[in-house]
């Protein structure tokens, strides 16, 4: 049944009565229950899957966080917004609306004229809202999350041909209106290359009662037969959403004529970390090709995801764990929008190689956290490059920013890569010539054999490094001599060396915390000049604007 919770219950008239009695406000009120507002043409056949009232009372600004299941709906799904009563009265003047991490309205957009809000929006088997609310106490903002329910009309797919069923996916997709809805009979399932061939959505019976296995007895790598195809539709959205999958090679591949592919709330399992490449995407007709992965769990295999060939991906808010060779590999951004790629606010941990791997240009790889708390000696918490030739425009910088790496020493001689449990934090290896720099900032990294390390081309652009932390290893920053780099206002704490390799002459190392007032006290190479890291911080200078060097 749709829920509608009003902030004011018990609690809601509390901390009304508590403002009334600090002199905050003049009299108390009741937020509406639902909104009055007229339904609109976009809002026909959505029903309310949640809605409540969030009050601002006193202090600090109120947050307010909420995780709403999705069961019994599919899209399209829409999120109203009010601000205040309808008649104007208790606005907010200063709030902002978040869905799953994306900011829909900012401050900017509250004020005592602004109404309501009707904006449409992509949702998985659950939906996280955050509204925040600053300013006079006893405003208030509506929010309601509107989806269309999923009646006893929908189609159903089960191989097993139970009467009113589909037996081939393909059937069920063609019999399913455009956008319209699939369900997945409850029960595991072993599938052999089905077809989805047009906009729909995937998703179970019941929420996490599907489980989908491949059927190719000896899949070669990426090469093997998936459970599914995704090719053959030239616009819309195709939604794989809280489904299972078991696979020893492949489960997805969007492949071909495809436009958008969007998997949300789902979970992998690869029961081989040879073969299983568990979702990958590639070689597509359309310029504008394109898969988002969110709030998936992946556990175990060779690859997690595979993006390639020009097609676009968007990762993030997912999990990894125990990855043979890497969580996710992007290696080809989308040509038509000059290459670009984004993995952010995910999760990895134990993987064998490089837990985020990039050949791409264009690509922002921001928020992750990367965890190796074995040995002996994964390659890369990160590993980025740019490979290919300068191109008009020349290619945009690889931004590396904001994530936490955390690995651990291991027994053995603390000089020996294999003493640690990463041999390098982020690794930047850059041959493309006359391209802008490459970018890492923010990041924290622990424990590392190299924090930041880089290869380039005498003719490619070097990188920048700023307000990054890394802690502990033997070489804080190490790359390849041949062009010039600028690394300044980092924390380097703890590392057995300084700067212990060749360097360019014109590469700027100045103010630095090296972990001490008193500058660098480890090893450099005989290359680097003092000029070239003094002055120093005397102080911990990463992240801290306010902080200059002497």
């Amino acid at each position: 049944m749709p829920r509608h919770c009003v902030a004011g219950s018990f609690w809601y008239y509390a901390l009304v009565l508590a403002a009334v009695v600090a002199g905050c406000i003049d009299t108390p009120f009741v937020p509406p229950a639902a909104s009055t507002r007229a339904i609109t043409a976009a809002s026909v056949g959505l029903e309310a899957i949640h809605g409540e009232s969030f009050l601002r009372t006193t202090g600090a600004p109120n947050e307010y966080r909420r995780i709403i299941p999705t069961a019994g709906f599919t899209a399209p799904f829409e999120l109203h917004i009010r601000n205040g009563t309808a008649n104007g009265a208790h606005r907010a003047t200063s709030a902002s609306v978040r869905l799953d991490g994306e900011t829909l309205l900012g401050p900017s957009a509250f004020n005592p004229n602004a109404v309501e809000w009707t904006i449409p929006v992509t949702v998985g088997a659950t939906a996280e809202f955050v509204v925040t609310i600053a300013g006079k106490p006893g405003s208030f903002v509506e929010v309601t999350l509107r989806g269309t329910p999923i009646g006893d009309s929908a189609i159903l797919f089960c191989p097993d041909g139970r009467p009113g069923s589909f037996a081939v996916l393909a059937d069920a997709v063609a019999a399913a209106p455009e956008d319209g809805t699939v369900l997945v009979c409850d029960g595991e399932w072993a599938l052999d290359e089905e077809l989805i061939d047009k906009p729909i959505t995937l998703r179970p019976q019941s929420p996490g009662g599907a489980t989908i296995l491949d059927s190719d007895p000896a899949p070669i790598g990426n090469t093997g037969r998936p459970a599914i195809w995704i090719t053959g539709y030239s616009s819309g959205t195709v939604r794989i959403v809280d489904l299972t999958f078991r696979v020893r090679g492949r489960a997805l591949v969007p492949t071909d004529l495809f436009a958008r592919v969007e998997i949300d709330s789902s979970r992998f399992v690869g029961l081989s970390q040879i073969t299983a490449f568990i979702v990958m995407a590639r070689v597509p007709t359309l310029p504008n090709a394109f898969i988002e992965v969110r709030n998936s769990e992946f556990d175990s295999g060779q690859v997690g995801i595979f993006v390639l060939n020009g097609v676009e991906g968007f990762v993030h808010h997912n999990t990894f764990r125990n990855y043979n060779s890497s969580g996710v590999i992007h290696s080809g951004g989308n040509t038509a929008v000059h290459g670009f790629g984004r993995v952010e606010d995910n999760l990895f941990t134990d993987c064998v190689t490089d837990c985020i791997r990039s050949f791409a240009s264009n690509v922002v790889i921001a928020r992750n956290r990367v965890e190796v708390p074995i040995g002996p000696a994964r390659l890369s918490g990160i590993f980025v490059s740019r490979t290919s030739p300068a191109a008009s425009p020349a290619p945009d910088p690889i931004v590396v920013e904001d994530n936490v790496i955390v690995a651990v020493q291991l027994a053995g001689t603390p000089t020996d890569p294999l003493s640690w449990s990463l041999q390098r934090g982020i690794q930047v290896s850059d041959l493309a010539p006359s391209a802008s720099p490459n970018v890492i900032r923010r990041n924290h990294i622990e424990n590392a054999w190299v924090g930041i390390g880089g290869t380039m081309s005498n003719s490619g652009p070097g990188f920048i490094a700023h307000d990054n932390v890394v802690v502990g290893g033997v070489h804080p920053v190490a790359f390849s001599p041949g062009v010039a780099s600028s690394v300044s206002r980092n924390d380097f704490i703890g590392a057995i060396n300084s700067l212990s390799q060749s360097v360019n002459a014109s590469s700027n190392f100045q103010c630095n915390w090296w972990g001490s007032a008193a500058g660098p006290t480890a090893p450099f190479h005989a290359s680097v000049t003092p000029m070239q890291y003094t002055p120093w911080a005397t102080v911990p200078i990463a992240g801290n604007a306010g902080v200059s060097c002497p």
